[in-house]
């Protein structure tokens, strides 16, 4: 989508995008939520990096077959001392990586 075509679905000028795009002037939390429904995606994706917003799209992406498991494994993750965590992400990684 266009900076222009973005301007006028959330009733700004394409100079106002651009303003915004580059931080002079900044965004108001209601014209941020248009900004997502125009653009067809959740508002998170305007505060996480890259690798964040990938985990957010797999898991909005989770077959509902999953998502049982996917709490149990929340559950169990956030009861994980945090110098073990890191252990966790990377085993559950490998094996992304392995079925792949």
């Amino acid at each position: 989508m266009s900076q222009t075509e973005l301007a006028q679905q959330i009733g700004v000028t394409f100079q106002q995008v651009q303003k915004y795009e580059n931080g002079t002037n900044r965004i108001s939390c209601s014209k941020l939520s248009e900004m997502a429904e125009a653009l067809d995606c959740p508002i998170t994706f305007f505060f996480f990096k890259k690798d964040a917003l990938t985990e957010i799209i797999v898991t909005q992406n989770w077959d509902p077959v999953h998502i049982k498991d996917g709490l149990r494994l929340i559950t169990a993750f956030g009861k994980i001392e945090k110098t073990n965590r890191k252990k966790v992400v990377d085993l559950a990684e490998s094996m992304v990586l392995i079925e792949s």
